[in-house]
């Protein structure tokens, strides 16, 4: 009887053992569940925000992106594709959907601009119909159904890359 009663004990443990080990997460997902809270107070942005209009450079892929705030404020960004930095990924700029106009300003790699439109990006395409397309470049976009929508998937697929790689 006791060792009927050791043996269960064993199993049951051994049994739960396995149940109370953390569930192994997703770093990816972790990344943008992060970022997607973060506040955009530092490129005063009043969301919700729409994309009003993308410009894809043929310089070497820079891409550059005008989103419209709930206020009606235009705001211009940019990602370089003239040259890349030692890691692979384009510098950004704020103030300018391209790197050499008036008002472009290059800001941090993952710094508080960059990070707050990362968020911005990811609520909006968070609540877009086309969520699963935005998110996967393999699924088929194309300029009769969805207009620019696949330059905007560039410009989010490569921003979501810089802080999920």
């Amino acid at each position: 009887m006791n060792r009927l009663l050791i043996g269960i004990t064993c199993f049951f443990l051994v049994f739960m053992s396995g149940r109370t080990e953390p569930a192994k997460r997703d770093p990816v997902t972790e990344t943008r569940v992060k970022y997607a809270k973060l506040a955009a107070d530092v490129l005063k942005i009043a969301e919700p925000v729409k994309v009003s209009e993308v410009f894809y450079w043929k310089d070497g892929g820079s891409i550059g992106i005008e989103v419209t705030d709930a206020k009606g404020k235009k705001h211009l960004f940019c990602l370089d594709g003239r040259s890349l930095k030692e890691n692979g990924t384009r510098n950004l700029f704020v103030g300018a959907t391209y790197p050499s106009r008036p008002g472009a300003t290059k800001v941090d790699y993952r710094g508080p601009e960059e990070s707050a439109l990362y968020g911005v990006m990811l609520r909006w395409a968070n609540k877009h119909p086309r969520r699963e397309a935005l998110y996967n470049e393999k699924i088929d976009l194309n300029q009769k159904d969805d207009g620019t929508l696949w330059e905007v998937r560039a410009f989010f697929l490569r921003l979501d890359g810089r802080f999920t790689r």
